[in-house]
């Protein structure tokens, strides 16, 4: 991947002009090298930068002379799409550095590639709507149930007790040896339940018997309302060794995701923020939100470098 920029004169308030004119201000530093200013064009960065990211080498060639550089910075203007001003670090091939990488999660979970069987129950989906979708995004669920490493059960909302629900988590681990259990959602049991007073017993107890059984429980919970103030259903939080929390979130006329570590019990975790995609190639962990404040709020605030840092570069 190429780039092509030229040194820049225009500096300051002037170089506001250069956006009028296709062109994209930027600058370049690192590697005990002299920061230089330049100029390259918007669009040319914007196709490169879909392919680079801000993880891989792009050679920057400035007036003839090609520099291996990494994407640092993005500066972006609230009301405009598309950046205004980039960062590049010139790397040194002889030295080591540390980058923030997307992660990409697809096809098997790691207890499936480990041998152990995982077992799913679904309260809120159609069954054959959820492996279509799942393999719409890289993950083959119909391949591990002919595999028989993994075993899915669709609850009947509308017909289920408690202790029958309990009594089908308990033959899946003791009979099928199931080592992990999904149940997706809460929701959808305390639908099920919903003449129960005691539901948050009957999940307590149902989670230390599969904890003394050795067995990963995973609950997804859904929380009413989309974005502002948000409330779950049933408050389990507290019976969790870890709570991860997703929230959509508006930004620059877009809809966006974003996740984040809110509880580790057995040690230290991670406490930023991070974008969540769901793409044809799996879920992809972006960078930390840095640059927004009030992100679990659903309508964060702006709070990046913008319209200050033209006219400062």
């Amino acid at each position: 991947m190429q780039l092509t920029a030229s040194t820049r004169q225009l500096i300051g308030k002037r170089a506001r002009r250069l956006y009028r004119e296709g062109k994209l201000p930027a600058v370049v530093y690192g590697n005990k090298a002299t920061p230089t200013a330049l100029t390259l064009d918007r669009l040319e960065f914007q196709k490169v930068f879909i392919k680079s990211g801000r993880t891989h080498l792009v050679d920057l060639v400035v007036d003839g002379k090609t520099e291996k550089v990494l994407v640092r910075e993005i500066q972006t203007h609230p009301r405009r799409l598309g950046p205004i001003h980039v960062d590049f670090y010139q790397v040194n091939l002889a030295e080591k550095i540390h980058v923030e990488v997307p992660v990409h999660l697809i096809g098997e979970s790691a207890a499936v590639k480990r041998g152990e069987k995982a077992a799913m129950f679904i309260f809120d989906e159609e069954l054959g709507l959820l492996l279509t979708r799942a393999k719409g995004i890289g993950i083959d669920l119909q391949a591990m149930r002919e595999a028989n490493k993994l075993v899915i059960e669709q609850m009947d909302a509308a017909e289920l007790t408690p202790g029958e629900f309990s009594h089908r988590v308990r033959r899946c681990v003791d009979r099928d040896n199931a080592t992990v259990v999904a149940i997706d959602s809460l929701n959808g049991y305390q639908a099920a339940m919903s003449e129960e007073q005691f539901v948050t017993l009957h999940i307590h107890e149902l989670l230390q018997y599969l904890n003394r059984r050795g067995a990963a429980t995973f609950l997804s919970i859904a929380q009413s309302g989309m974005m502002g103030d948000m409330r779950q259903p049933v408050d389990i939080t507290y019976l969790a060794d870890s709570v991860i929390l997703m929230r959509y979130f508006e930004a620059f006329g877009r809809v966006r995701r974003a996740i984040s570590v809110v509880k580790k019990r057995t040690g230290g975790h991670e406490d930023t923020i991070r974008e969540l995609m769901i793409t044809s190639k799996g879920l992809v962990l972006g960078e930390p939100l840095k640059e927004f404040q009030g992100v679990l709020r659903g309508v964060p605030t702006f709070v990046g470098q913008a319209v200050a840092a033209v006219g400062e570069t």
